[in-house]
């Protein structure tokens, strides 16, 4: 009886495969790299027939902060400073603004879509390779059936 341990096994082991993008150059200042990576943002867009392939939802502040090089709490960080605090909501705002005139659709990230037919492929071929197998087996134990008849019938033939 055939395990279904192999399946199991082969099934869990999709996983994305890791994607390196650009990253804006670490010595412009911050309001140039937000612009630096909302281009390239819609670069990646218009390069891959209005898909972007690195995410599987439209990009966001997020997304606009990562490829700027800048980190997750970029614009999060408050405190006294009462100017920081308004340049900081201005720049929110002006990466939200951007995020709106990017067109796009949300698909989702091409690379893993391939990475995930490839493992999909990988099991189908193990399951039909098994299948074989299982035929296979099916067939000689019906020929073990048969030859063991004929044998039973010579013996009982001979004196």
């Amino acid at each position: 009886m055939p395990s279904n341990k192999i399946a199991h096994h082969n099934n869990s082991r999709i996983r994305p495969k890791l994607i390196y993008v650009p990253v804006a150059p670490p010595d412009l200042p911050p309001d140039d790299r937000i612009k630096w990576a909302l281009e390239e943002i819609q670069s990646d867009i218009n390069k891959n027939e209005g898909k972007y392939p690195f995410s599987s939802r439209r990009p966001g502040i997020q997304e606009v902060l990562r490829r700027a090089g800048l980190g997750k709490t970029f614009l999060e960080k408050k405190g006294d400073d009462a100017d920081r605090d308004a340049r900081r909501g201005w720049r929110k705002a002006m990466i939200k603004s951007g995020l709106k005139t990017i067109t796009g659709k949300v698909i989702a990230p091409s690379v893993a879509q391939a990475a995930i037919r490839e493992d999909a492929e990988d099991v189908a071929a193990i399951k039909q390779a098994w299948h074989l197998t299982e035929l296979e087996l099916e067939e000689a134990h019906h020929k073990i059936e048969v030859l063991e008849t004929a044998l039973a019938a010579a013996l009982a033939r001979s004196p």
